[in-house]
């Protein structure tokens, strides 16, 4: 189970305004302020979802609206929405960039992404090497995506450092192809807020993706395991101010309609492991927040 903040999620999602939706959410909704509609996108139907995450069984899962993954979200018009919650989704997908440019689609100029990410040095993946960006700007445009290299990157940088793997000893190549064969949702990629924010700009080069950063949290370490930005999709003509806090209530959904059958996408729910860890990150927010600062079109 990730370890979350209410605090820093609620304190964040004041942007959010209108109507808009949540990729992945399962049973841990992003609170939103009063009277904002949330329509709730995931790949599979709620029954489904129960048997594919029996750990859930008992769990309040969210209604789901529409059937897809933030790489697919035909389901949603161009321009239709007024925001969209990602919480610990693109670190789920084979393709990032497919991702963010769906989410771009789907999102009204001046829309806002509400993006949270696992931060690495608190979680499992402190022993891997964080993505690169020429990594992913050759993967995209080749339309593959380094699968088996990642199953195997987990297998020896995340599993062999659990516990249970002094204890069954399995085989690393054994265990490579039971996880591919179950489609298991690991980690394909790793930011810290920086390498993420490098990603960002070479999507907007490359790609004509833009997204202005309008807030940025960092991690808590001992209370949180996360990292949050607010996104605006383009640039505002003025600097844009944090709307005033708001009344929060449980959010408002729209009655799901019955989905048509689609095959199931990229899993993007894995519950997270690991607890946070004492970490000195400091030095490291004032560095973004100083990044961040600097008028848009800076690098």
């Amino acid at each position: 189970m990730r370890s979350l903040s209410s605090a820093k999620r609620s304190e964040l999602a004041r942007w959010l305004g209108g109507e808009g939706i949540e990729l992945g959410a399962l049973h841990q909704p992003l609170p939103v302020p009063a009277g904002v509609r949330v329509n709730y996108v995931d790949r599979l139907s709620v029954d489904d979802l129960r048997l594919q995450y029996p750990e859930l069984a008992q769990a309040d899962l969210v209604p789901v609206t529409h059937i897809g993954s933030a790489e697919d979200l035909v389901a949603i018009a161009d321009e239709s929405v007024d925001f969209v919650v990602a919480c610990h989704v693109l670190e789920h997908l084979e393709d990032p960039t497919r991702g963010l440019n769906e989410i771009h689609r789907v999102l009204r100029e001046g829309g806002i992404f509400f993006c949270a990410l696992p931060e690495p040095r608190v979680t499992f993946d402190r022993e891997r090497e964080m993505t690169s960006v020429e990594h992913l700007m050759h993967d995209h445009p080749a339309g593959r995506t380094s699968r088996r290299d990642h199953f195997v990157d987990w297998v020896d940088n995340v599993e062999r450092h659990q516990p249970w793997w002094l204890t069954e000893e399995p085989d690393p190549q054994e265990r490579v192809r039971l996880l591919l064969d179950m489609d298991y949702s690991i980690h394909y990629h790793v930011w810290r807020p920086d390498t993420f924010l490098d990603y960002l700009g070479a999507v907007r080069r490359e790609y004509g993706l833009i997204f202005e950063t309008l807030a940025f949290a960092g991690c808590q370490p001992g209370v949180d395991d996360e990292f949050i930005f607010i996104l605006r999709k383009g640039v505002a003509p003025l600097p844009v101010t944090a709307p005033a806090p708001s009344t929060y209530a449980v959010p408002v959904v729209a009655e799901p309609e019955a989905p048509a059958a689609r095959p199931p996408g990229a899993r993007q729910a894995l519950r997270d492991a690991g607890r946070a860890a004492g970490v000195a990150a400091g030095a490291l927010s004032a560095a973004i927040r100083r990044r961040l600062r600097r008028p848009p079109h800076a690098s």
